[in-house]
């Protein structure tokens, strides 16, 4: 979450949004968009993380296997 997201989202209870997005130059279907489209990011997140902790492992053995020569495509 960006800063303008934290402002328009702190002060909505007490301003409309379309008028808070409006003074702050945004586009009120990018709040709206932001918001829908959170728990998506948090999964893709969590994913990325657990796959994460799988991986690193394995990667830090093929690099050191290849004695640290190997870059990121051939290690991939």
């Amino acid at each position: 979450m960006n800063t303008r997201h934290a402002f328009v989202a702190a002060h909505k209870t007490v301003y409309p949004i379309a008028q808070l997005c409006r003074i702050i130059g945004i586009a009120r279907s990018w709040f709206y968009g932001c918001v829908q489209s959170q728990p998506a990011r948090d999964q893709r997140h969590k994913l990325r993380t657990d796959r994460g902790s799988e991986l690193l492992p394995k990667i830090k053995e093929a690099f050191s296997q290849s004695k640290k020569r190997y870059g990121s495509k051939r290690v991939h």
